[in-house]
């Protein structure tokens, strides 16, 4: 081994570096090259490499065969030492952290374990409040608890166990109290809003072009005359039956669902309507409990879609002391071209025409039976009319055939209907 230290030091100075300047260039101290140019210790394999660079030269300058060997070998025990330690460590790093979160759930759990046996609950409406107080009706019982909220230390959570404030607490809200051991303020943990009751509930919708404001769902003609009135109406007795129980007169049902966490139902509906035949002002109506509040009037020359939403009621509970759930109604009006007057020209087999009929009257129209002769006919459905202005759309029908076709009523608003060529 003193073979290497003199080929060390000799190199060295034949390079003219220092100490030092070798050591920087290593990152070691001036000690750990003395160290080596004296046979105290000796440099590793990734140090002597390092070397052959510094000191522009080959390993076998430095250092010899069976040096090289005794080198080598000290390294790898280094390295077995180095592997051997480095286990210990960490199988027992392994075993602390599993202890400690042995004795976190341990903890957490006779925590709740406690707390859980102490913990009551009860169901209760807000009957009264003001800045400081509430009063609680507790629910089956003739209690009425008073608190004072300045000394409620709790949470007050939304049906959502979302974190809310006092204010958004209401005279009718149906709530649930946590408490320990006795229904005091003091021992109050938690207060969670169940449901709330509704005032003005949200039942439908209504479109009116007749000009006259009818006040309920009881005075409109509906079933005299229908013309220029749309309704549809949710039953508010029963959650579950709700669509079952959905009324309407001509409005097209786009969509009827409930939202997935059951807080909302939403209803798209549809009206056709012809503008150019509409004489009075189209308004719309909302149906509550207290009969029908007109809110908006519409343009019926434009598409338009309008939103309207509120709370509905049902007499029924349905989840968890739940009988209220928001509501939200689309109306979308199309205004489209409506046929006026029809004519129907008929052929037979020779393609020769037999017979051609002229109906003002869609009714007339609809019950139109073809000669017995006829094959086929052509039939001319007849658009708004002026003097100056008007047009029309002929289609080709076999017998047994069938075609929609829209109608306007008396004030606009758009029936669609069938004509089946028989």
């Amino acid at each position: 081994m003193d073979k290497i230290s003199e080929n060390i030091k000799r190199i060295r100075l034949e390079c003219g570096l220092t100490q030092q300047e070798v050591a920087d260039k290593l990152f070691v101290t001036r000690q750990c090259i003395s160290r080596w140019e004296n046979s105290q210790s000796y440099p590793d394999v990734s140090s002597l490499e390092k070397l052959t660079v510094i000191f522009d030269t080959t390993i076998n300058e430095i250092i010899d065969d069976e040096s090289m060997k005794y080198i080598a070998l000290g390294d790898s025990r280094k390295l077995d030492k180095w592997q051997k330690t480095s286990f210990r460590y960490i199988m027992v790093s392994i075993f602390l952290f599993s202890l400690m979160i042995i004795g976190i759930f341990s903890v957490a759990y006779n925590s709740r374990a406690r707390d859980n046996i102490n913990i009551q609950e009860v169901v209760a409406t807000i009957s009264s409040i003001d800045d400081r107080n509430i009063s609680f009706a507790v629910d089956d019982s003739d209690e009425v608890i008073d608190i004072n909220m300045e000394l409620f230390s709790g949470d007050i959570f939304n049906y959502y166990n979302e974190e809310i404030f006092m204010s958004s607490l209401d005279i009718g809200y149906v709530v649930r109290i946590h408490y320990d051991s006795i229904l005091e303020v003091e021992q109050m943990t938690r207060i969670q809003v169940l449901d709330y009751e509704v005032i003005d509930s949200l039942y439908g919708i209504v479109l009116n072009t007749t000009g006259v404001d009818y006040k309920s769902l009881n005075e409109m003609p509906l079933t005299v005359d229908p013309s220029g009135l749309r309704y549809v109406k949710l039953d508010g007795t029963s959650y579950s039956e709700w669509q079952h129980n959905l009324q309407y007169k001509n409005f097209t049902i786009t969509k009827e669902e409930i939202t997935e966490y059951r807080d909302k139902i939403i209803l798209d509906v549809t009206v056709y309507t012809d503008s150019r035949q509409v004489i009075n002002d189209a308004k719309i109506g909302l149906v509550t409990q207290n009969g029908i509040e007109y809110v908006d009037l519409i343009d019926l020359y434009y598409n338009t879609t309008r939103y309207y939403s509120g709370k509905i009621q049902f007499s029924e509970k349905y989840h968890d002391h739940k009988h209220s759930m928001d509501i939200e109604i689309r109306v979308s009006t199309i205004n489209v071209n409506t046929m006026t007057s029809f004519d129907i020209y008929e052929y037979d087999m020779n393609h020769s025409l037999i017979l051609s009929t002229h109906y003002d009257d869609k009714i007339d129209f609809n019950y139109h039976r073809h000669n017995d002769q006829a094959v086929y006919s052509i039939l001319k459905m007849n658009y708004y009319e002026e003097e100056s202005y008007g047009y029309s759309h002929t289609v080709q029908l076999m017998l047994g055939e069938k075609i929609q076709y829209y109608h306007a009523d008396k004030y606009g608003l758009v029936w669609e209907h069938e004509f089946l060529s028989r």
